[in-house]
């Protein structure tokens, strides 16, 4: 006796080691008729396989990429044995630390640089300072050390002191009008008129050398001592009568100063009536 599908379904569907056992005896037979009719069959750890091997061709890819691009960037290749995306991380986290500490460094470097600066314009600043402070301590020195002729017309001595401040004041004004002062490493501060320097024998000439050497017609003569009226007096000495015949009138006026003569004395006035009255005083 022949039986249904119906029947034969039950049957199994009535006994489920039965239909376990036909199951797995049929098992070839069913997937070849599935794959036939266009579906897909694959045992689970077919399907897992897949997915692993899937997975682990993602991560080959993205470590390769990785690879590729931190080649790029540090031109470096990544050590054996090391995972791409660890030594990508690793390259990162230096790159980012260098850059970091270059930055640091370039700030750093520029606020010393310009602390630096600040420095060296405060230190020029106050040696320039300094040395004007000692330039003006040898000239003023000088100026208010040197003995001043006064004329014999000055009685007292407001006159005089009024006289000899004037002329004090006079002779500073030339150190800081027609001179100007430079350090040299050898001669230490020397004098300049324009481009010369002001030497003697290789020397440089200190303020009171040069009032001496080139205005000494402020000064008394060494020979002469102020007296009471200014003067010096007159040394009433006659043999030097004919002493400054026969010389210009410049040549008289130095010979008279070496001589002791000042501007305004006797001597000096007696001499200069022989060139121009103007220049008696």
């Amino acid at each position: 006796m022949s039986l249904t599908f119906a029947e034969i379904r039950t049957a199994i569907d009535s006994d489920a080691a039965l239909k376990s056992e036909l199951l797995k005896g049929i098992e070839p037979e069913v997937i070849a008729a599935l794959t036939s009719a266009g579906s897909v069959v694959k045992k689970q750890s077919d399907i897992d396989q897949a997915i692993t091997a899937a997975k682990s061709e993602a991560t080959r890819d993205a470590h390769n990429a990785w690879e590729t691009k931190m080649v790029e960037l540090t031109g470096k290749q990544k050590p054996e044995g090391k995972k791409g995306l660890d030594w990508a991380a690793e390259e990162f986290t230096a790159l980012k630390t260098s850059a970091s500490s270059s930055a640091t460094d370039k700030s750093e470097l520029t606020q010393l640089r310009t602390e630096l600066n600040t420095l060296k314009s405060e230190l020029k600043t106050k040696d320039a300072e300094a040395y004007k402070k000692e330039v003006n301590g040898l000239i003023d020195g000088a100026v208010q050390n040197v003995n001043i002729f006064i004329p014999p017309h000055l009685k007292t001595d407001e006159e005089k002191n009024a006289y000899v401040n004037h002329q004090r004041k006079a002779l500073r004004a030339v150190f800081t009008s027609e001179l100007e002062a430079k350090p040299d490493a050898e001669r230490g501060t020397v004098f300049f008129e324009g481009e010369t320097a002001l030497l003697k024998d290789g020397k440089a000439l200190n303020p009171t050398d040069i009032i001496k050497e080139r205005y000494k017609t402020f000064l008394a003569p060494e020979k002469q001592q102020q007296q009471g009226t200014g003067t010096g007096g007159n040394n009433g000495n006659s043999g030097e009568a004919n002493k400054y015949a026969g010389l210009t009138q410049d040549q008289a006026r130095d010979q008279l100063n070496k001589d002791g003569h000042a501007r305004g004395s006797d001597k000096y006035v007696e001499v200069m009536k022989t060139y121009d009255t103007t220049e008696q005083q």
